[in-house]
């Protein structure tokens, strides 16, 4: 279920990969859901790759391991739902710089496609790094993690408890991760 070396693992075999990269602070069924439509989209996807990174220096994210550990639960906890194998990217080199990201892109252009959820610039996205993109088309704009934390953060936990996992919402409250 862990990737250590993600070149090492595109290079193996043919395969076609959908490279999910998000903070995913929380993980959570929007992002399931932008799995589960990205493979509808493009059935030849052998794979799912979710990359957690530390791109973004203006936020703080709980720790990295938290964050595979929840993946690791949702991923388990959804597993009937997703047609192919998802895998989680724990590359340190790619985590914490996207112009490792970039040259992945580059290098595997036929055999990556990178996800996103309609909130991105696909124009921007394409120019950067070259990749061919599946946007998720849906409406998940709720399902996103800013509004899970603010709502965390306000202490309405209620508002959002579909969002994730139980196991991942107890410890969130249990842990003050967001307050």
């Amino acid at each position: 279920m862990l990737i250590f070396d993600l070149k090492k693992y595109i290079k193996k075999g043919n395969q076609i990969h959908g490279l999910f990269t998000r903070t995913f602070d929380p993980p959570h069924r929007g992002h399931i859901n932008t799995i589960i439509e990205a493979i509808n989209i493009n059935p030849q996807i052998d794979s799912i790759v979710m990359l957690p990174h530390n791109w973004n220096k203006n936020k703080k994210p709980v720790s990295l391991e938290k964050r595979v550990e929840w993946l690791i639960k949702i991923v388990e906890e959804f597993k009937n739902e997703i047609s192919i194998p998802v895998f989680i990217c724990v590359d340190k080199n790619i985590i914490n710089n996207p112009n490792e990201t970039n040259s992945i892109y580059s290098s595997f252009n036929q055999r990556i496609f990178r996800i996103i959820g309609k909130d991105k610039n696909i124009e921007k996205l394409q120019k950067l790094n070259n990749a061919k993109i599946i946007m998720a088309q849906k409406g998940w704009e709720h399902m996103h993690s800013t509004v899970i934390r603010k709502a965390i953060a306000e202490g309405r936990s209620d508002d959002i408890k579909d969002l994730l996992p139980e196991c991942i919402l107890k410890e969130i409250l249990n842990n003050n991760y967001y307050k």
